[in-house]
């Protein structure tokens, strides 16, 4: 009996998964591209808390290219590391501003809870 609920849930995520693929892929290109950055910026973000400052920055990449490969299998066969490099790279600038003005609005809002 137990296997045939972990079945079903099997079934269920997977259909779910490919689900989501299916919707994905039926977006434009625009949309698409719009979408990995969005998933980039989350990426690049998840590895600055994973790996923090100090040097980590072609772990961090390495990391980030690996959670790539899982979220988006089929777009990462055809892309090397290094045109995926290139492209979080352009993307890391916007990234750390938006980080630091994250950090700014969090100071200034436990400043006005102390007062």
């Amino acid at each position: 009996m137990e296997s045939i609920k972990n079945s079903v849930i099997a079934i269920g995520v997977i259909l779910a998964i490919g689900y989501k693929v299916y919707e994905f892929i039926k977006l434009p290109k625009d949309k698409q591209s719009e979408q990995i950055e969005e998933w980039l910026f989350w990426a690049l973000f998840e590895s600055e808390l994973a790996f923090g400052g100090g040097g980590t920055g072609e772990l961090k990449m390495r990391y980030v290219y690996d959670l790539f490969i899982l979220a988006f299998p089929k777009i990462a066969e055809s892309m090397p590391f290094a045109e995926f490099k290139s492209i979080a790279e352009d993307i890391l600038p916007e990234a750390k501003a938006y980080w630091q003005d994250t950090d700014k609005l969090r100071n200034m809002l436990k400043e006005e809870e102390t007062k």
